[in-house]
């Protein structure tokens, strides 16, 4: 059976080869927002000089993290000013995988991405939408749209738990939820991602199709086939399941980060 870091990968480049940006063994992949860099690991383990960077790194007990780390294979993402800490004109592609429905300042992360990218370079992300009904982290319905007290607090007394609040109050679940919503997460419009993300690139396409096509579960591929005499399923996915955006021709800006 395929790992998660196997099937993620190979729904990355397959996207990005179905949408005409694929790219081989030995090119220089950056995954954005890469948590503890298993994607990283698994594209490296490939042949791709594969990179990663965060926010914030928590590995107390994952060496090969610490080390990769060390090597600067991962890398901190600069807060103030907010910088990618990698080289203009880097990489022929930057992901991401279920971030940037966290991602609170789309322009600076989007011009960051567009700068370390080349010229002929793309960025895929695949992330929760706005109207998913139920919000995958506090696993309330509809609580990517609905924040207040008393909603979150009617499902906390109805035992609707996530798995780190179990024990908990219904009020402390809700406020918990509440804070965990508005300050790690940001579900925009379609609109606003897509105007976002065309200020940014010349070309931008949403590719749900080509998610589902590459999807690791046989639920995804009914949907895929089901595409063929239903072509609303991709939009009616990318607006209650999944949104896949990807990217190309990045608008450059003037300045330069640090070395690879």
């Amino acid at each position: 059976m395929a790992s998660f870091e196997s099937v993620q990968v190979e729904k990355i480049l397959g996207i990005a080869s179905e949408l005409e940006a694929g790219i081989g063994p030995g090119a220089a992949v950056l995954d954005f927002g890469c948590g503890r860099g298993r994607l990283v690991r698994e594209l490296r383990e490939r042949g791709f000089r594969s990179f990663g960077c965060d926010i914030e790194f928590l590995y107390h007990e994952d060496s090969e993290a610490e080390r990769m780390l060390r090597d600067g294979v991962l890398r901190m993402i600069g807060a103030t000013p907010y910088r990618l800490p990698f080289e203009d004109d880097t990489f022929d592609l930057v992901f991401s995988y279920q971030v940037f429905e966290h991602v609170r300042n789309y322009g600076e992360a989007l011009a960051e991405i567009a700068r370390v990218l080349k010229p002929g370079g793309a960025t895929l992300h695949v992330f929760t939408p706005r109207y998913v009904p139920v919000e995958p982290h506090v696993h309330v319905p509809l609580a990517a749209m609905i924040r207040s007290l008393p909603w979150l607090r009617l499902w906390a007394a109805l035992g609707v738990r996530n798995e780190f609040q179990t024990g908990l109050s219904a009020g402390e679940t809700a406020r918990r939820n509440r804070e965990y919503l508005l300050d790690r997460t940001n579900y925009l419009t379609p609109t606003k991602i897509r105007d976002h993300f065309e200020t940014h690139f010349g070309a931008v396409v949403s590719c749900e199709k080509a998610s589902l096509k590459y999807a690791s579960n046989r639920y995804g591929a009914f949907l895929y086939a089901a595409s063929r005499y239903a072509p609303m399923i991709p939009l009616l996915v990318g607006t209650f399941g999944k949104r896949a955006v990807l990217a190309k021709e990045p608008r450059k800006p003037k300045t330069k980060g640090s070395t690879i």
